[in-house]
This record gives C-alpha cells, sequence and structure tokens, in this order.
C-alpha cells in the first residue's frame, strides 16, 4: 500500500473542479472509495497508481510515492 503525506486525489479533484462522485467516474470506483482515500481510511494501492495515473495525467509517483519514488531511485542506483 501507499502511504502519503499529501493527497494527490484531492489536489486533483480540487483543482479541476470535480465532485467525488465525478471523479470516482473516472477513475470507475465508488464514491466511498474516493472519499476513505481523502480521509485517509485507505491508501491508493500500487495497481491502483498505474490504472490511474494516465486516466488523471499523472505519474505513479505522485499517487503512491512510497512504492515508486523507491522504486525509481533502486533503478538509479543500478545504472
Amino acid at each position: 500500500m501507499c502511504s502519503i503525506m499529501t493527497n494527490p486525489l484531492k489536489e486533483y479533484r480540487s483543482a479541476n473542479g470535480l465532485t467525488q462522485g465525478q471523479l470516482a467516474g473516472m477513475l470507475g470506483v465508488s464514491d466511498a472509495t474516493i472519499t476513505h482515500i481523502e480521509n485517509g481510511r485507505r491508501r491508493i494501492t500500487p495497481e491502483n497508481a498505474n490504472a490511474w495515473a494516465s486516466v488523471l495525467g499523472l505519474s505513479r509517483a505522485v499517487l503512491c510515492p512510497s512504492v515508486f519514488l523507491r522504486s525509481t531511485k533502486k533503478q538509479k542506483a543500478t545504472v
């Protein structure tokens, strides 16, 4: 699971003037899922980050930094 300090879904939704229901529809999840993620009761999974990144135009590292920033750093270290 991804651990995040900020909430990229809430920031995206606010910046784009979307309701939780509209964002949920874009991502193919329930309104409750968005509510839980925004309120910190649920985390974005790496699988969701992969799927949602292209829909939202955000990087996987923004959605799930604890997984994807770490893997990016490992890749750079081995090059």
